[in-house]
């Protein structure tokens, strides 16, 4: 029975696979062809040409010019037809075109483009728009062929451009690959942060985007190519507003007390533009990421100071399952920022890019963790029930100068400024147990810890060009200056009993102080020694020096205390860098390759000021290989392999013998005998782009190798006090690969994509003087499909799948399964005009093998606006978040010897009514003419 269906089943779909093919054959017999040139006969390669349906102006079929400026569209229908020719840099061109019996094939000969736009006169196209336009390094997108609701953010514009992503999480990828700058008119837009542009710019103010591959400012200037680029959109203002201002202004006030606010606004003129931004809420939005934050609280080392958790942040396993819930800084969160961005054209010679940023940010933490710990094959259980409030202020500036001091030589000068103000206040009770009737030891910590800290990065940078095509020669000098001056209370009561009933207090003020200065110089010079053949000769110098000095204040009274001169310590380091390496790099039409070697020489001398300890000094001698290579097999495909190996010296924190002990029963120390890290990375990625189809293919695969990694090492006492120190283990390797494959289904007019990700690790650790060898093994899924025709609606489905598996060799009973499984579904809906409705739903499981609780969070979220006004400059909008009152903040987590679960408050439902209203100093344009709509 199963044979013959099988046999039906391949019957069936060989008859109507034949029959679509002479289907096929039967309706699609003509061809069109043709040759495009400009004014002075030179080939314009990668013209796009396109074929649309004159009754509706769809776009039928699409290609490019060859080398030859040639192009062919293949087994075309009978009928009529427009073609649309267009080159940036040059005026689209129209033609009409029609596919008879007697005449199925038709050559149009040489085109040239000109300057103005050449239009029968039968055809009365006024104020045409192209979708896309296609240049040698840049393709175009007109937004006035794209619909856009007034109100709508560049984020939803670039949802609806072919080949543009906007992911979940607000990260925008072009064809594929990741977008690293958003820039607005060609200029800077507060920095590298993408999300400020893509979610306050309004989409009406766009008239075109630009996706290009932007090559660094050295490479710009000498035009040397050496393939390494950052995928970057260029938003390009409407003519009639880069002359006056524009904006919006939102605010909303919700059930439980939520409210939020927002402005922007925009003034461009012909030579300056000038953009603020504005926010403030309690609704867990801080508007930065978690790397941003850690940042704005002093650095990884203050946070973790302060907070009594070094242990829990450093150890890298990756084998954590991630915040369930809303995946945030766990807590009740305010914030207020704003932000101002400057950018003038001084002169003909002279551009200024600035911005200022000012944030404050506080958060109110409930915390309960529970974890099981591994010693020796004993299991004991520690759990902390703690309460935290932080508050940050932090104002920040960004500035730009680039100077050209004549054809041949060019000035770049930047400086980053940061200066944020930091409190923490922490309430912590903790207790041990062997099993529920053992009790092992109890802990109370009462701690407030105030900080203050500035960091400016400077760096100027000299290009010269030197007569010879290619030869240039190019000097950088950068300089870092960082202080951090903290004052902490600690407050602490022990109790111990499992060797009797004993106890110990700690009470100390806990002032400290650390300076960073760094500078750095490097110069290279570059000679041609053949046809877009180079070589390159590179020097460098680096100096860091480090102080830090932490005193320890025994309080004995309210009006007496005694400096505790065994825990107070000051420590100094020094880490040099000279280096001199040889490059060689190679163009070719179809592949670009860099080869080099550097050599490098590095000394690390760090003392201990307050002690009689001897000086530690080490030296390092090592060479750096590197290859970068990519290959193009056509437009938009390519394979890029790359080596490279670099020494990655210890943080300060990691070096300092300076005992931390805000958590008396975690205590940190650092290790000043750390040997720095020697990592070799082997990269390769391949990238297929088919602009017709709108097919693409990104797959990559890496490995690492380190030697001498730096990891953590856990030592726990006889009355289950720990300690931790890094130290270093002979080596970590890894390897992690993943595919991502998106593509239309047409006849069900929808895209479906489909994600698959590996990686596997293997290291050592340390569990008191025990070597384990871990192995690690992650596996990832992810299919989704969404509409293709999002003029009304736009629908995500997605399906999500995480395994995460890890195994000791020896405490085998630490090894542990995680499994993380999730749907998706995303709304936008637009049943009548003026009206949106959005919905936003997810469901998470997570479960895991050192854990019998299943845990399962529906997430759901969704609003309804309406559009009023003249020009629909108010909108309305109904929004209820966390629909189900379901959202959790549990964060479970494998490391080294211990499992633990996590819960913290987390923000709940809430129902907000919000108006937005659009601030436009510019009269609307009248739309004339047709308007070109991509197929569906």
């Amino acid at each position: 029975m199963t044979n013959y269906m099988n046999f039906l089943f391949i019957k069936t779909y060989t008859s109507i696979l034949i029959f679509l093919v002479a289907l096929t054959a039967k309706t699609q017999s003509g061809q069109i062809s043709g040759q495009i040139l400009d004014t002075k006969g030179q080939a314009l390669v990668q013209t796009s040409v396109i074929l649309l349906d004159p009754v509706d102006s769809a776009m039928l079929k699409f290609v490019q010019t060859n080398e030859m400026g040639k192009f062919t569209f293949e087994k075309i229908n009978q009928g009529s037809y427009l073609i649309s020719i267009s080159y940036i840099g040059y005026k689209t061109h129209w033609l009409k075109v029609e596919i008879k019996n007697t005449i199925p094939n038709v050559n149009l000969g040489i085109i040239n483009l000109q300057s103005q736009n050449y239009i029968l006169p039968e055809l009365e196209i006024r104020a045409t728009v192209s979708p896309i336009k296609y240049g040698k390094d840049t393709i175009e997108y007109n937004t006035a062929a794209f619909k856009v609701e007034a109100g709508d953010l560049v984020e939803d514009l670039l949802k609806k451009l072919p080949g543009v992503e906007v992911e979940r999480d607000g990260t925008v990828k072009a064809y594929g690959e990741t977008v690293e700058n958003v820039m607005v008119d060609g200029k800077e837009f507060f920095g590298k942060d993408t999300r400020i542009a893509t979610k306050n710019l309004e989409a009406d103010a766009i008239d075109k985007v630009q996706v290009f591959d932007k090559k660094s400012d050295q490479s710009a200037f000498t035009g040397v190519d050496d393939g390494r680029s950052e995928k970057t959109i260029n938003l390009q203002l409407k003519e009639n507003k880069k002359n006056g201002y524009f904006g919006s202004a939102t605010g909303g006030i919700g059930t439980h007390a939520k409210g939020l606010a927002k402005i922007n606004l925009n003034q461009f003129n012909t030579s300056s533009r000038a953009s603020f931004i504005g926010s403030a809420n309690n609704l867990n939005d801080p508007g930065f990421s978690m790397q941003e934050y850690i940042d704005f609280m002093g650095g990884l080392g203050a946070f973790m100071s302060g907070s009594g958790e070094r242990y829990k942040l450093e150890i890298n396993t990756g084998s954590g399952i991630p915040l369930v819930g809303t995946g945030q800084i766990p807590g009740i969160q305010k914030s207020y920022s704003g932000g101002l961005n400057y950018s003038k054209d001084i002169s003909s010679k002279t551009e200024f890019t600035g911005s200022l940023f000012y944030t404050n940010f506080a958060n109110t933490l409930q915390q309960m963790n529970i974890r099981q710990n591994t010693v020796d094959s004993e299991y004991f259980t520690s759990s902390e029930n703690k309460r935290q409030y932080s508050a940050n202020s932090s104002p920040s500036i960004n500035l730009l100068i680039k100077h050209k001091l004549d054809s041949s030589q060019k000035l770049i000068f930047r400086i980053q400024g940061l200066y944020p103000n930091t409190k923490l206040e922490n309430s912590l009770n903790t207790q041990t147990t062997q099993d529920p009737s053992n009790l092992l030891n109890t802990g109370k910590t009462e701690s407030t810890w105030l900080s203050n800290r500035y960091k400016f990065n400077t760096a100027l940078t000299w290009m010269k060009k030197i007569k010879k095509a290619g030869r240039s020669f190019i000097a950088n000098l950068s300089g870092m200056a960082q202080k951090n001056t903290k004052n902490g209370f600690l407050a602490s009561v022990n109790q111990y009993f499992i060797i009797g009933n004993i106890s110990d207090s700690l009470i100390q003020r806990q002032p400290s102080t650390e300076n960073n200065y760094q500078y750095e110089g490097s110069v290279s010079f570059t000679e041609p020694i053949g046809y877009k053949k180079y070589i390159e000769l590179t020097a460098s110098h680096s100096n860091l020096q480090n102080t830090t000095e932490n005193e320890y204040f025994d309080i004995l009274s309210t009006k007496l205390e005694l400096k505790n001169e065994l825990q107070s310590k000051k420590y100094q380091s020094t880490f040099q860098t000279n280096s001199a390496g040889l490059n060689v790099l190679v163009k070719k039409n179809k592949y670009y390759l860099t080869a080099g070697l550097k050599m490098q020489f590095n000394t690390l001398d760090g003392k201990i000021l307050t002690q009689n300890e001897g000086a530690l000094s080490k030296k390092y001698f090592h060479l750096y290989p590197t290859l970068f290579s990519q290959f193009d097999f056509g437009t938009m495909n390519h394979l890029n392999v790359e080596y490279e190996t670099n020494l990655q010296p210890p943080a300060i924190e990691q070096l300092q013998p300076i005992e931390i002990n805000s958590d008396p029963l975690n205590i940190y120390v650092g290790n000043p005998d750390l040997d720095p890290e020697y990592n070799h990375l082997l990269t390769a990625s391949y990238f297929l782009y088919d602009q017709f189809n709108f097919t693409s293919v990104f797959a990559n695969l890496s490995g690492s190798y380190i030697k001498n990694k730096i990891t953590d090492v856990i030592y726990v006492d006889s009355i289950f006090r720990r300690t931790i120190k890094p130290a270093n283990v002979p080596y970590e390797r890894s390897i992690r690969g993943g595919i991502d494959f998106n593509t239309p289904i047409r006849p069900l007019k929808i895209n479906a994509r489909i994600k698959l990700g590996t990686a596997f690790s293997n290291g050592i650790i340390f569990i008191n003087a025990d070597k384990n060898e871990t192995t690690r093994k992650k596996y990832t899924f992810n299919f989704s499909i969404e509409n293709r025709n999002k003029e009304q609606m736009d629908v995500i489905l997605g399906w999500k799948i995480v395994n995460n598996k890890t195994q000791y060799s020896k405490s085998l009973i630490n090894s542990q399964n995680f499994r993380e499984a999730g749907i998706y579904a995303d709304l936008t809906l637009n049943p009548i005009k003026k009206i949106t409705i959005k919905s936003n739903f997810e469901i998470k499981t997570y479960t895991s093998s050192q854990f019998s609780e299943k845990i399962t969070i529906p997430l759901w979220e969704i609003s309804i606006s309406h559009l009023f006004l003249k020009d629909n400059k108010l909108k309305i909008q109904c929004k209820v978040f966390d629909l189900l009152n379901k959202n959790r903040g549990i964060q479970r987590t494998s490391q080294q010897n211990y499992i633990e679960e996590q819960r913290s408050n987390v923000l709940g439902r809430y129902a907000m009514l919000q108006l937005a209203y659009s601030i436009r100093g510019f009269s609307a344009q009248k739309k004339e003419g047709i308007e070109i709509k991509i197929e569906q």
